[in-house]
């Protein structure tokens, strides 16, 4: 899956944005999953990166 796409059916109020009805939201997850913020040295593979968790998740 390359991105996921969600459809409001209301207006939508953020900090700083406001989202139409109607608009279509994409969220491309490729770009999550590679976020240095998120994953430090996203680039390599590191299957046991998931094993500790050393922070809550944000949600």
């Amino acid at each position: 899956m390359k991105s996921v796409v969600l459809m409001l059916y209301y207006y939508r109020f953020l900090p700083g944005y406001v989202i139409p009805k109607g608009w279509r939201i994409y969220v491309y997850t490729r770009e999550i999953n590679y976020d240095p913020f998120m994953y430090p040295d996203p680039m390599t593979f590191n299957p046991w990166r998931w094993l500790v968790r050393e922070r809550a998740d944000n949600y």
